[in-house]
């Protein structure tokens, strides 16, 4: 089932959001010795920082996921997983909590393969959290709070993908969450509206400019795939 919402086409590149593949039924089961599937990981890359920030440092950074959806055409026929979620991926410290669910499949050729993470967007409380300071040329130190609240998908294809007996492929998506600042200067950010405790919020109702500047390198910057699949040309 394709997800009706806005996506970004992500390279999943990490350790943490484990999903595996049997049949078309869902389990939660630990993986076991001689598990055939696909498993779902992440991670983040921390690029070098623009020489207009001087430094940027990330005290916490979250994302929130509601749904994981994968779709496939396999031996049997047509696949359609939708797993409901409840995880917050901690991008500190490379931890989701509660740990992704395993979905197994069959070994055999996958085609068509697509597979996606939903942002969480149920209520005010973003799905998207990073907050951290910066320092500016002449080292003074700003705080800053960046809350993105939509229910974008992080999504993957794949033409195709073999899985064989008893082997676990992955998909790998990467955050680069320095390239979110690449295009803010640092005088950008002194110039932004703080709030009354001195911190530069950025949302999508405070400095909104510099929003709109982050959610589009959010967008475009963060990659995901079937390493070993036949990708979509």
């Amino acid at each position: 089932m394709a997800l009706n919402r806005p996506t970004f086409k992500a390279i999943l590149i990490g350790s943490i959001l484990t999903f595996g593949t049997v049949g078309c039924g869902n389990s939660t089961e630990p993986e076991e010795s001689g598990t055939t599937g696909v498993k779902y990981t992440f991670a983040v890359s921390n690029t070098s920082l623009p020489k207009t920030l001087n430094s940027l440092t990330f005290t916490n950074a979250s994302i929130r996921v509601i749904e994981l959806v994968f779709d496939a055409v396999g031996p049997n026929g047509s696949i359609s997983i939708t797993e409901p979620l409840t995880s917050t991926i901690d991008l500190i410290n490379n931890v989701a909590t509660p740990e992704m669910p395993i979905v197994n499949l069959g070994p055999g050729t996958y085609t068509s393969l697509n597979m996606g993470l939903e942002i969480r967007d149920l209520d005010e409380d973003p799905g998207i959290v990073v907050e951290g300071s910066f320092n500016d040329t002449e080292n003074n130190s700003t705080l800053f709070s960046f809350l993105f609240n939509s229910g974008e998908v992080f999504e993957t294809d794949a033409d195709q993908l073999v899985i064989p007996e008893g082997s676990v492929m992955e998909a790998k998506i990467t955050f680069y969450p320095a390239e979110w600042f690449r295009g803010i200067t640092a005088q950008n950010m002194l110039d932004a509206t703080k709030d009354s405790i001195g911190v530069v919020v950025i949302s999508g109702s405070s400095n909104t400019g510099l929003f709109e500047i982050m959610a589009a390198a959010l967008d475009s910057s963060t990659q995901a795939t079937f390493p070993g699949a036949i990708q979509d040309e």
